[in-house]
């Protein structure tokens, strides 16, 4: 099973980041938070802490401040007012530097991050999935977009002693990496990924857990008077996927083999906003197997994916030529039309070919692990001669009025008459003979004919003399 990180639409379960529009606000700030020491953003936002020196900054949308200040919104340097723009959603966010590096080089500004993290309202479950999103845009005082905005989840909450050490990464490696570009320049975007649980993770970070030399850095379009790449974040969320029952290894089942003629019925549960995709194209959640080969699905809901492939063998059946009639003295041989390790013949031998020389039903079986695999012949061995007579009396009297001859219908022969003249001249032909020729117009005299068996390739000629 391939699991795919991706995006997810609103068809799953209660947001697990409490807090995550950042809308549950202790205060306003009006200044940057500069020393960690002293100030974290849990100051001014509940259920989410900096877990190191780096200071991450609360923002807001204001005419005024809260409690009844006095002090005009737009001198604060965290209102969205005055550049102007909103936040994603409701009026408050977060705003975090994704790195130092001014001179978009690596070294040559001293590594420093910022992050942010939460506790999540409840442990993920070991093996589901889930999708993780948040909505972001550069804020216009950045002069620089970045990648690798990541989460992290943990078990544990992540401390880092507050001094120099603290400033810098975070030596882990988040679960969902943002790897692209974050372009988001003039509006908010979504980025989101799917994950499965490798623990009962309980504490979300995120930030930029790269070096800077493994960080993309580019100049933004925009003026700006800080050349270092810095982001707005909001409405942070953690979700459940509805692709559950689809998580287990191996969902279309095991690789099997069918016996000629078998089919294999799959049905997949019907989830509300999965689509199924299947090899022909088929979207159902059903899907039926008749010929080998291996069979791929792929379940989508939105953009979250996962795919499983299951290999199906059609054990390939065995043929003996159809029934057939044989004449006395001839013999048949049979030999199915594939070749195979073992045979089994209805008289108990093994050889790959059986001579038959009697009338009879003879069959044979091939061993397998999965299926009978047999078929069976009917020969037939008859008395084939026939009598052709030397003349015949074309003269009304009902009494050896027309050429006759004589064989035994079990042989099922088809036959096709030729007669000629003494002198080479075709006078009359047909096919099949049905015994009917009656000389019209022939005078008396030898004529020569020739009988054949269409269906058995069987040749007769002679003479025959015709009396009046």
């Amino acid at each position: 099973m391939l699991l795919g990180l991706i995006r997810w639409s609103n068809v799953y379960s209660q947001n697990l980041v409490e807090n995550g529009d950042f809308e549950q606000a202790l205060k306003t700030p009006c200044r940057f938070i500069f020393d960690a020491q002293k100030e974290n953003i849990s100051d001014y936002f509940t259920n989410w802490t900096t877990p190191t020196g780096g200071t991450s900054d609360p923002w807001f949308y204001s005419d005024t401040l809260d409690l009844g200040s006095s002090i005009p919104s737009l001198s604060c340097p965290q209102n969205l007012k005055q550049y102007p723009l909103n936040a994603h959603s409701g009026r408050r966010c977060a705003g975090m530097y994704m790195s130092a590096n001014k001179h978009r080089t690596p070294n040559v500004d001293p590594v420093y991050r910022e992050y942010i993290q939460t506790r999540l309202r409840r442990p993920l479950q070991k093996g589901k999935i889930y999708t993780a999103e948040i909505w972001c845009r550069r804020n216009p005082y950045s002069g620089t977009n970045s990648n690798n905005l990541g989460f992290y989840f943990s078990t544990d909450a992540i401390r880092q002693p507050i001094s120099q050490l603290g400033l810098g990464l975070l030596g882990v490696v988040p679960q969902i990496n943002f790897s692209q570009i974050i372009e988001a320049d003039n509006d908010w975007i979504k980025l989101s990924q799917c994950f499965v649980a490798k623990e009962s993770y309980e504490y979300l970070t995120i930030g930029n857990f790269h070096s800077d030399v493994a960080t993309k850095m580019v100049v933004a379009p925009l003026p700006n008077r800080d050349e270092r790449p810095y982001y707005l974040l909001d409405d942070v969320a953690v979700f459940e996927t509805s692709l559950q029952e689809l998580t287990n290894t191996g969902f279309l089942g095991k690789d099997t083999t069918l016996c000629p003629g078998q089919s294999l019925p799959l049905q997949l549960p019907a989830i509300d906003g999965v689509v199924y995709q299947w090899p022909d194209g088929n979207q159902s959640n059903e899907f039926v197997i008749n010929q080998n080969g291996a069979y791929a699905v792929t379940a989508k809901a939105g953009v979250c994916i996962v795919q499983d492939t299951i290999n199906v063998t059609i054990e390939q059946d065995i043929h003996l030529p159809a029934d057939t009639t044989l004449c006395w003295g001839e013999q048949l041989t049979l030999q199915p039309d594939q070749a195979n390790s073992g045979y089994v013949w209805s008289d108990g031998s093994s050889g790959q070919t059986l001579t038959v020389t009697q009338s009879g039903i003879y069959s044979l079986t091939i061993p397998s692990r999965y299926c009978r695999l047999s078929d069976t012949t009917r020969v037939n061995i008859v008395d084939c001669s026939v009598f052709v007579p030397n003349v015949f009396t074309p003269n009304g009297d009902g009494k050896n009025d027309t050429f006759a001859i004589r064989y035994n219908p079990e042989v099922g022969a088809r036959w096709r008459l030729v007669i000629y003249n003494r002198w080479g001249r075709l006078i009359y032909q047909t096919e099949p003979y049905q015994n009917n020729w009656t000389a019209e117009n022939c005078p008396v005299g030898l004529y020569y004919y020739l009988l054949s068996d269409v269906t058995r390739q069987q040749h007769i000629k002679g003479w025959v003399t015709i009396i009046r």
